[in-house]
């Protein structure tokens, strides 16, 4: 640890160091490799899980919404795919229409500094 943040509390030291909590860098995790099986980078055939859905297509939503799949048990809504649906839907349009990886990330930390209340993988 580094002596200078040794007794401040945890969110100032992420503040200092200029990084996310472990919640927002597991969630931006999940964020990136949800777009790389959508865009095609990873080689999982996402509909296996998720459905696309073109029924709500507008100029400010991205055109790459989601909807998980229904499974009989309760352990399932931990599962990936179901607990990213919500936070992916968010991401506005400039964000998931991003062409590359480095891009996406680029964009993704830009929205997730300036919504700090996602967390949890809900819009809370």
């Amino acid at each position: 640890m580094i002596p200078r943040l040794k007794n401040k509390p945890y969110e100032e030291r992420l503040k200092e160091l200029n990084l996310f909590s472990l919640e927002k860098r597991r969630m931006r995790g999940d964020l990136i490799e949800m777009f790389k099986i959508i865009k095609g980078f990873d080689n999982i055939n996402a509909e296996d899980y998720i459905t696309f859905d073109r029924s709500n297509i507008t100029r400010r939503r991205h055109t790459f919404k989601i909807t998980g799949k229904r499974f009989t048990s309760n352990e399932a809504k931990h599962f990936f795919f179901n607990r990213i649906v919500n936070i992916w839907n968010a991401l506005p349009a400039n964000v998931v229409d991003s062409k590359t990886i480095n891009t996406f990330k680029n964009r993704l930390d830009k929205y997730l500094e300036a919504n700090p209340q996602l967390k949890h993988y809900s819009l809370t």
